[in-house]
């Protein structure tokens, strides 16, 4: 577990989720000595209020977050994304410093207007938001509908920008291998 809400935490998306995605990394290597240790972290982002737009917390949050997105639709909105990776093998070899690549993902998007019972029917009918992230990832089953146009990587709105791991993994010391 990492503490997301440290007083040292920084304020802009872009340097927000490296901080968060470069401790949860750490995390992980501090108990494990070995491999390829793999961190990210992903906030949405409102440029027009400056606001970072993180997981609503329950149902009502989720609701109030979707008519903030339909309210503001002709608004830019982003996803960012930043993957940590760490080469956990070198802490295994002493005065060896871990070969670290991270690296930030933006991806802007659009809504569509859309009505109230629309929110109510994806927040009742949809099983993937029947947890604390509920209404937060646009991408996944009924909600992709909100959205209305897509600028960047779709991945990073909806998992994990994969092609950025091939991107990072030669500077850690790893050969790629396509599947």
């Amino acid at each position: 577990d990492v503490d997301e809400y440290t007083s040292d935490r920084p304020k802009a998306p872009a340097q927000l989720t490296e901080y968060l995605a470069r401790k949860k990394t750490e995390a992980v290597c501090a108990k494990h000595k070995d491999g390829i240790i793999i961190g990210f972290d992903t906030v949405g982002y409102h440029p027009r209020t400056d606001s970072i737009l993180e997981k609503p917390q329950d149902r009502r949050a989720a609701e109030d977050r979707l008519r903030m997105y339909r309210d503001n639709a002709g608004d830019l909105f982003q996803f960012y994304t930043c993957v940590c990776m760490i080469n956990a093998a070198d802490l295994a070899k002493e005065c060896v410093k871990p070969r670290r690549a991270e690296r930030v993902v933006i991806t802007g998007f659009f809504f569509r207007q859309f009505s109230d019972e629309e929110i109510t029917t994806y927040l009742d009918q949809d099983p993937g938001f029947k947890t604390h992230a509920i209404g937060f990832h646009p991408t996944h089953f009924a909600s992709s509908a909100f959205i209305r146009n897509i600028s960047g990587c779709l991945y990073n709105i909806c998992c994990l920008p994969i092609e950025i791991i091939f991107e990072l993994l030669p500077r850690i010391g790893y050969e790629r291998r396509m599947p």
